[in-house]
């Protein structure tokens, strides 16, 4: 997240600078990535356009040095969907006025601190209670049904599995920070519980990944049974957000085998099938430093950025209804689940 300048040298000499910027900010992260591969002129083009579209997202609202070494410090991650949109940017749109960031369990309260006296964010006031009349409960095709509990599953009913420990709403102006406490040090097991697949995205100070990179670019949501009525139903509570998503041009839907390949799901080797063991980091993600890699080589921020990497990472599977039997040993449902793991443990899965 720190800032990078334009290399001094065009990548492509015939093409004016200005169009060619133009173009990169355009481009989504598989296209940046395929840049940066080329040479270290576009490495060097790729991590300056992360690092300014991080600074538009974020300057008018924080002071930024501050904040990226907040983040650095207290190892949290920018998630979510403000993160979806650095990756995958919508040209000729706005960028959101908020942004979830999500702290490991022990630093949460000092980046609480930071955004309040640092930052001068005030804590905004809890959300008002749901109403009490019977909602309706919609599926995410869109057929609904009478239900008179509206209780978000926001954990999985195995002990011992909780995601998120709690969450705290900051405001300054017309920009709002929710920060949300991971259960524990790593704060990617907090992210899990986002309730679609396009927001298991995050960019740390030092790095970026995104998950379901080929859905994202197709403009598809999963729907996290996490977050569903007996892992099955929207709840009143999401109804209005998955609206919001779908206005917005995205497809949102709860079961993967629809968009799989060929419309065959591998089951537990796929990307999106609720029995596919997953983790931030594995071959479905995209994923990189911000810094130009090219130009740092082994430099102490590119070894201590690789140690992260290989040292710890979640692992999550969707759960929730399958698409059919081949997928998990002939059964039709699983629990959703997460934990945190050693890379080593789950390279190849």
């Amino acid at each position: 997240m720190r800032f990078v300048a334009y290399p001094d040298r065009p990548f492509l000499p015939r093409l004016p600078l200005d169009l060619w910027l133009d173009m990169l900010d355009d481009f989504d992260v598989d296209t940046l990535l395929r840049i940066r591969a080329t040479n270290s002129v576009g490495d060097g083009y790729v991590a300056a356009t992360l690092c300014h579209r991080l600074y538009q997202y974020l300057h008018d609202a924080v002071n930024y040095e501050a904040f990226v070494s907040a983040l650095e410090d207290t190892g949290a991650v920018l998630g979510g969907y403000g993160a979806l949109r650095i990756l995958f940017p919508l040209p000729h749109r706005p960028l959101p006025r908020f942004a979830d960031v999500f702290a490991p369990l022990g630093t949460y309260e000092r980046l609480v601190a930071h955004l309040v006296v640092v930052q001068g964010f005030t804590q905004s006031p809890p959300p008002p209670d749901p109403p009490q009349a019977p909602p309706v409960i919609e599926d995410v095709d869109g057929s609904a049904s009478s239900d008179s509990d509206d209780e978000t599953v926001e954990e999985p009913v195995a002990p011992g599995a909780r995601r998120v420990a709690t969450r705290t709403v900051l405001s300054k102006g017309t920009f709002r920070i929710t920060v949300v406490q991971s259960t524990v040090q790593c704060p990617l097991l907090a992210l899990t519980a986002e309730w679609n697949s396009a927001q298991f995205t995050y960019i740390s100070a030092r790095d970026f990944c995104s998950s379901y990179s080929r859905l994202n670019s197709e403009g598809r949501a999963l729907v996290n049974p996490l977050r569903l009525k007996r892992f099955r139903k929207i709840p009143r509570s999401l109804q209005a957000e998955v609206s919001t998503w779908r206005a917005d041009g995205w497809e949102v839907a709860r079961e993967w085998w629809p968009w799989a390949a060929g419309l065959c799901c591998p089951g537990a080797l796929s990307e999106g099938c609720g029995a596919a063991t997953r983790y931030f980091g594995d071959r479905f993600c995209s994923r990189g430093v911000l810094g130009a890699v090219w130009a740092q080589g082994d430099s102490e921020e590119v070894a201590t950025q690789r140690d992260v990497w290989q040292r710890e990472t979640v692992m999550w599977w969707r759960g929730g209804d399958l698409c059919g039997r081949p997928c998990h040993g002939r059964m039709r449902f699983i629990l959703p689940g997460a934990r945190v793991c050693h890379k080593n443990a789950v390279i190849g899965l």
